[in-house]
This record gives C-alpha cells, structure tokens and sequence, in this order.
C-alpha cells in the first residue's frame, strides 16, 4: 500500500453537526491532527497539533480555518496535547513523549518562545486548565519505569 497524498482541511458546523461547511481547503499541513483548541478571547483563532512520522508540528489559524502558518515547525518528538490558558490566551500549553525529555512546553507569548516544564520522563498523554483558576494545570502522564 502506498502512502499517496492527501489534504487537511477545517470544517465547520453550524448546526451541531448536521451539515457541515469546508472552510479552508488544504488549510492545514498534511497528517493527522490529534489536538485542536480554540482561543478562548478570539475564536477565529484555532490551534491545531499536527502529527507526522515521528514528528509534530503546531499550526494557528487566525482566521477560522480558512488559512494556516506553523507555529513550531517540524519537531522531531511528538506532541500528544494542548490547552489554551482560558484567561491568558497567549498561554499555550503542548504535551510531548517521552522521547522528547521535555515533558511539555510552554509558551506565554502566543507561541513565538517555548520553555520546557516538568516531568521530562514522561509521555504528557493529557493536559487541561481549570477554568475557574489558571494556576491549577492538569496532567495526565504515562510513566515509563
């Protein structure tokens, strides 16, 4: 079987999912998305985890989907999560394997630098921000022994 070609593109509905709208074709860079998240502050902001062979990327969309530009290009570790800071949007907050020593990364400017936080053993397979007190970050990590 071969790999062949492909194109991402968002979608939206409108109608809780009864009919559904292309917004931007071949908007996205090729591969599976495994994390997508909006900007609570504007929500023609969309961020999207991309995942290659062995390899992520994160793309934004400041313009509902209709168009896409990478935030961190090709990494050679995967990202396994994102959350959006639900009271400082320009926090941005991504899950890595365990192969990355990170742990995950944070960013507190909208994505142009990103620091590494805690646990760099671990594969971050979930991560969520109470909504009600950003300092409470959640994790759930896969720990390998």
């Amino acid at each position: 079987f071969g790999r062949g070609s492909f194109t991402v593109s968002f979608f939206q509905s409108t109608d809780f999912g009864t009919n559904w709208t292309l917004l931007g074709a071949d908007s996205l860079p090729a591969g599976p998305v495994s994390a997508l998240a909006f900007d609570p502050a504007n929500p023609a902001t969309i961020y999207a985890v991309i995942q290659g062979f062995a390899s992520s990327t994160l793309a934004v969309s400041t313009d509902g989907g209709a168009s896409c530009t990478n935030l961190l290009e090709t990494l050679d570790f995967t990202l396994t999560a994102l959350a959006i800071d639900p009271f400082s949007p320009t926090t941005i907050y991504l899950g890595t394997d365990q192969n990355s020593g990170l742990g995950g990364l944070q960013s507190t400017d909208g994505g142009l630098f990103w620091t590494a936080y805690g646990l760099t053993s671990d594969l971050v397979n979930t991560l969520a921000i109470n909504p009600g007190n950003d300092a409470l970050v959640y994790l759930i990590v896969k720990t390998t022994p």
